[in-house]
């Protein structure tokens, strides 16, 4: 019998014959793929009513249900990478902020390192990054070929990345960013004066919302290729530094950095994820 709280997937003639534990990631895609195989194990995830290892392929027209209530906290809050969109060429793949998207050469285990184990294939790159504090959106190519295809897109300025920010001040209509950046050192980008006149290089900002009592704009910003630090750094230089930024802003450390990669679009392919902090 379902319970109120249960979650259920009725497996479509495309969706079948996929594993179990792959299939869970459109019912509870907050969880990584070690804490889907945890519920498998812990018999909370059910094929038509019965427990089935992670492994098993899921025919058409079968259900799975997993057991809301039976989930322990820890286990539904779980915040690690998870899929969001992925198809035969391309993967999104949630980051949340305080992972390093590269593992570090000096130890460190970053999203990079998870992709065999959250994609199942060992073929999959990363093709953008995020900063450290960023959370988000990371786009995997799932091969030599898929990579290739995004930078012809990337450099044709096809591919959209767009991004919530919290910035102090008041920032009252749209604009266009287009100073110049210097990202030589590889700490902190500079200004090299004057703007830049590749439209791949600017940032497009949108006040959402603002908060008068805290004098704080909720925005959206879009970028298309943008370069290492840019948004931060283009805000920072236009008086409304990002809310939690120790680097360009006047935030002490404590303070998370209000920016999350929340949507990508390209040809064929698109991919969203709210913030946590939305």
């Amino acid at each position: 019998m379902q319970q109120n709280n249960d979650k259920t997937l009725h497996v479509s003639a495309a969706e079948a014959w996929q594993r179990l534990d792959r299939l869970l990631e459109r019912i509870v895609p907050e969880l990584s793929l070690r804490g889907r195989r945890r519920l498998i194990d812990l018999g909370k995830a059910l094929v038509d009513g019965q427990p089935k290892p992670a492994g098993f392929k899921v025919g058409p027209g079968q259900t799975i249900t997993v057991r809301m209530d039976d989930i322990p906290a820890s286990d539904a809050s779980a915040s690690g990478p998870y899929v969001v969109q992925a198809d035969e060429r391309f993967a999104a793949v949630y980051k949340p902020a305080g992972m390093h998207s590269e593992s570090l050469a000096g130890g460190g285990q970053g999203l990079d390192a998870l992709l065999p184990e959250l994609l199942g294939r060992t073929d999959a790159r990363l093709v953008n990054r995020l900063d450290l504090p960023t959370s988000g959106i990371v786009l995997a190519a799932l091969g030599s070929d898929a990579e290739q295809e995004f930078r012809k897109l990337e450099n044709a300025g096809q591919v959209r990345k767009e991004y919530a920010v919290l910035v102090h001040g008041h920032v009252e209509v749209p604009t266009v960013l287009r100073l110049a950046l210097d990202t030589s050192d590889r700490k902190k980008v500079r200004a090299l004066g004057g703007d830049s006149p590749d439209p791949l290089r600017w940032t497009e900002i949108e006040p959402v919302a603002y908060d008068a009592l805290l004098d704080r704009t909720r925005l959206r910003a879009v970028i298309l290729m943008g370069a290492r630090h840019q948004i931060r750094a283009h805000l920072a230089m236009h008086d409304h530094p990002i809310v939690g930024d120790t680097l360009y802003g006047p935030d002490a450390e404590g303070e998370r950095l209000y920016l999350h990669h929340g949507r990508l679009e390209m040809p064929g392919f698109c991919a969203e994820v709210s913030p946590d902090w939305d």
